[in-house]
């Protein structure tokens, strides 16, 4: 969208057979544009559109038998593009005005918008008291600098860069399942041990306490205000959603208060039949341990692919529906482990609930708590929760401009203190918070230096197995994990199997002229790319060339498999039994043992 003065503006060119048709004498060299021709003329019909409005609504259908242009009204408005200036720097503060004014003041001269010895912003003042829409646009603007214009622009910007439009009537049978299963799974959550609320009240420490205080008085204050008339509603005021990240180290408490929370919030919402209180967290596993589902399940968010992080995508209508249907009574969020959501993955959050819940306020209206140590395990990939997402990746994710910080603008904070795991070694506590910080001092050094030991890891592994202490083993490299693996695996009385992937190559294209040679050529480049590929199992779709297994190996889950089981992504078990077809392994944490099957991915 144009936002400078007619006389600073770019002109494009008129054509060279143009200019030569015209008078030698001309010094107009310019062809025809949107500010200096076509807006100005438009049709009387359109005579109170602003610029904005003329860009947004109409689209060109050629001319009339006079030669007049034609324009039609767009089914769908456009989300126009245009420069974001920093109104705070006095560089950019007449620039900003009259990009406001250009664009949201209807004219036919465009010099009559500022008049002679008037400044930019007493003209924007004048505007003011005549143009409602201006007014609106100043807001606007000013929440967009200031990011609290709830993203609404950039919801309007990624139908751009949808896959699929809302309209679509026929959903991917696939994506229906999906998402249908994810539903029941949300209907389904885990309401923990069975614990009353008052029991589980009875049970928080002080600190705990404090901050359950804190929700619950937030909770009824909200409840209150849903209770009053129209009327009533009207004369007070409303009672903002609650959005509040609730700290502390491991140790500290948070599980245990998160369950306290979803049977305060079941409790206060108790007459409702759906979900009131949808927990979540960004792994299977992680997921698992708090009753909940994975962030990306919960709100069908983008899936990156060969290690990059996908861009949003709009659910079709009847996926939405089963999905707004089943959320319709939700009241409150919570989201653990949020130090691994990355800030592009909670604009998508905030973005999914928004079109859940039609409402342009963060998170769809509803209250959020996030819970974690944003010192532990940050996003695999991409930026912490807490920082913004930059303007050039909302441009390429989402076709908008801005950058945000959802996290800056919209989070309170608390925290919890009491660390309940370790209270009885203040210590070691102590040690693990230096660590934890990134600034261990000698003490800690001199500690953890006494703790090195000489003896082979595969050995040192074996003693405190058989002394009922297996740990589990890390290694700072992949190569050194594989090299541990497979010494386990020949200490093991049972022979090591190896399975092999199985590549199915698309090989359809340009069939009609397929030839042997066009085969061998194909083959010989495929498995060039394979072995290539498969020097990172994230570029082959998370799945190893080759397995190396044994009866008796431990083994880890890779992704979620069924969460509700906790068959999920780092679940650890022993292998029982090897076919063809399936793995059976005993897993740790669930009684009967689980037949593990062969998975397909598609990458390339």
């Amino acid at each position: 969208m144009p936002h400078k003065r007619k006389r600073n503006l770019t002109k494009k060119l008129s054509e060279v057979e143009e200019i030569a048709a015209n008078d030698p004498s001309t010094e107009d060299f310019y062809g025809e544009g949107l500010v200096t021709h076509f807006y100005p003329n438009r049709a009387q019909e359109h005579e109170e559109y602003c610029l904005y409005d003329f860009v947004a609504k109409l689209t060109y259908k050629g001319k009339d038998k006079n030669g007049e242009r034609i324009y039609r009204p767009l089914q769908k408005e456009r989300l126009p593009n245009f420069i974001d200036f920093d109104v705070y720097k006095e560089n950019q503060r007449d620039s900003f005005y009259y990009a406001i004014i250009l664009l949201f003041v209807p004219f036919r001269n465009e010099d009559e918008l500022v008049h002679d010895g008037e400044t930019v912003q007493e003209a924007f003042d004048r505007h003011i008291v005549d143009h409602e829409r201006c007014v609106e646009a100043n807001e606007k603007f000013r929440k967009l600098l200031k990011c609290r214009e709830k993203l609404k622009d950039i919801q309007d910007a990624r139908a751009a860069n949808r896959e699929e439009e809302n309209d679509v009537e026929d959903d991917d049978p696939q994506l229906m399942g999906q998402i249908k299963d994810a539903m029941n799974d949300v209907r389904d959550m885990d309401t923990g041990s069975g614990l009353t609320l008052q029991e589980r009240e009875s049970m928080l420490n002080v600190d705990q306490k404090r901050i359950f205080d804190h929700v619950k008085a937030h909770l009824l204050r909200q409840i209150e205000y849903e209770n009053k008339s129209k009327q009533e509603k009207e004369q007070s005021e409303s009672v903002k959603p609650l959005h509040m990240f609730i700290s502390g180290v491991g140790g500290t408490g948070k599980s245990f208060l998160i369950e306290a929370i979803k049977a305060l919030v079941k409790s206060l919402w108790s007459t409702l039949t759906k979900q009131t209180c949808a927990v979540c967290a960004p792994t299977g596993l992680a997921a698992y341990n708090v009753g909940g589902v994975t962030a990306h399940r919960l709100f069908q968010l983008p899936i990156e692919h060969d290690g990059q992080c996908a861009s949003y995508w709009s659910i079709p209508k009847a996926s939405h529906k089963v999905m707004k249907t089943e959320l319709q009574d939700l009241k409150m969020v919570i989201i653990d482990e949020v130090s691994m959501v990355s800030s592009l993955n909670l604009t998508y959050i905030h973005m999914r609930m928004n079109d859940l819940f039609e409402s342009d306020e963060w998170f769809g209206g509803k209250n959020v708590l996030f819970v974690g140590d944003i010192l532990q395990l940050p996003p695999v990939r991409g930026q912490p929760v807490f920082d913004k997402v930059t303007a050039s990746t909302l441009k390429y994710r989402l076709g908008s401009m801005g950058a945000v910080n959802i996290w800056r603008d919209t989070v309170t904070y608390d925290e919890l203190t009491i660390n309940e795991r370790q209270k009885t070694d203040q210590k070691f506590s102590e040690m693990l918070d230096k660590v934890r910080r990134g600034f261990p001092d000698d003490e800690t050094f001199a500690t953890l230096s006494e703790r090195v030991f000489s003896t082979p890891i595969e050995k040192k592994f074996k003693i405190l197995q058989q002394g009922g202490n297996a740990p589990v083993c890390l290694f700072p490299k992949v190569d050194m994990c594989k090299e541990f693996n497979e010494t386990m695996l020949a200490n093991l009385p049972s022979p090591t199997i190896k399975i092999r992937a199985t590549n199915l190559i698309d090989g359809t294209g340009n069939i009609h002229v397929r030839r042997k040679k066009d085969d061998d050529d194909l083959e010989k480049k495929v498995e060039k790319k394979l072995k290539e590929l498969n020097k990172d199992i994230n570029n082959t779709g998370g799945l190893e060339a080759k397995l190396k297994l044994a009866v008796g190996a431990r083994v880890m889950l890779r992704c979620n498999v069924n969460v509700e089981k906790g068959l999920v992504n780092g679940a650890l078990g022993t292998v029982q039994a090897i076919s063809e077809t399936r793995i059976t392994v005993k897993f740790d944490r669930i009684t009967d043992p689980c037949e593990i099957e062969k998975v397909k991915r598609k990458f390339m």
